[in-house]
């Protein structure tokens, strides 16, 4: 919860541990929910943000986003390479057969 102080903002914070309450900056908390590192209350139980930020969730996701449309890219040009030889393999059994024809004098 935050709290406004003498034109300041603070966040209050209950410890897990002993349940005591208290106040930080709120660019303090800012930065320790951002770097998920240890910090203390005041009667020494360590406590710390374990939960992402909003902004992580949403770089995971982009970096997910791309690897994903990475692979569909990869897999689009794979099956236009088989589609392309599928259709080269067909006109050349039909030039094949076309002479064969030919050879027993038929007409194409």
């Amino acid at each position: 919860m935050r709290h406004r102080i003498e034109g300041q903002e603070f966040y209050l914070i209950v410890c897990h541990s002993c349940g005591i309450s208290f106040l930080i900056p709120d660019k303090h908390d800012d930065s320790l929910r951002e770097s998920h590192e240890t910090f203390w209350c005041p009667t020494g139980h360590d406590m710390s943000y374990t939960h992402k930020t909003e902004e992580e969730k949403l770089r995971k996701q982009l970096r997910e986003t791309k690897k994903y449309a990475a692979a569909e890219c990869v897999a689009k040009t794979e099956a236009y390479k088989r589609a392309y030889a599928a259709e080269r393999s067909n006109a050349a059994l039909k030039g094949h057969l076309t002479r064969i024809k030919r050879a027993k004098g038929e007409r194409p």
